[in-house]
């Protein structure tokens, strides 16, 4: 099942369209911004799946955001994630988060900067 944060990730991060006919046959999809299938939305799921999780850390690098920090701690057995990257003027911005699944904390820790810099834009 696909989690709000899954399709968040999905809109904000990968800058895929939610994208559904209503009359046809389709299942909803996600579409990239030449509306060209990109990924079944039910069968996009970074929050469970490592491999997309890694589709996500791959698009931040895009993004620009360069220093990304993946740390496990050994004593909390906890994941810790970071994206942060030098935006003009304002220097360095993004965000971490920390927790036991590293999916999770992956997909957290890029909408948690990628909004960080949109709120810095308003």
């Amino acid at each position: 099942m696909t989690t709000d944060i899954d399709r968040q990730v999905a809109e904000k991060v990968m800058g895929w369209k939610y994208y559904y006919k209503k009359n046809g046959y389709s299942d909803p999809e996600y579409r990239d911004a030449k509306n060209i299938f990109v990924a079944d939305a039910y069968g996009w799921h970074p929050t469970s799946n490592i491999e997309q999780a890694m589709m996500v850390l791959e698009r931040m690098i895009e993004l620009g955001y360069g220093d990304c920090s993946l740390i496990r701690m050994y004593k909390t057995e906890e994941w810790v994630v970071g994206f942060y990257k030098n935006e003009d003027g304002l220097g360095w911005v993004g965000s971490y988060t920390r927790g036991k699944s590293l999916p999770v904390v992956i997909c957290e820790a890029a909408l948690k900067a990628v909004e960080s810099v949109e709120s810095i834009g308003d």
